[in-house]
């Protein structure tokens, strides 16, 4: 008769799905955090501009504080996550554009 509980087979999958995310088989092995491994990933420049929305995003909350008007914070945060992904990727499309032209010189 099989023995194996329903909740074995759920850590078993979680357990197979950390081992192909961090790249790892063995169980001896450290793995590092997900979210510090995705950080080294990121270049200096995508760093620098997280670092900024993050920054944006606290000033708009802080400055609604005094009022306790979250709409407004909520209104801009939205605002200005959408400029700030309009930003990124017409830096991509500028990257982009950059990378084609060199290739033809």
């Amino acid at each position: 008769m099989n023995t194996t509980k329903p909740d074995d087979y759920v850590y078993t999958a979680i357990d197979a799905i950390d081992e192909i995310s961090c790249g790892s088989t063995r169980k001896d092995e450290s793995k590092p955090s997900s979210g510090k491994n995705k950080w080294n990933k990121l270049n200096r420049w995508q760093k620098a501009w997280l670092v900024s929305v993050v920054i944006q995003k606290l000033i708009i909350v802080l400055l609604s504080l005094p009022t306790m008007d979250f709409s407004f914070a909520f209104i801009m945060i939205i605002i200005v996550l959408n400029v700030n992904c309009l930003v990124y990727g017409v830096g991509l499309a500028i990257a982009w554009g950059l990378r084609r032209v060199r290739a033809w010189f």
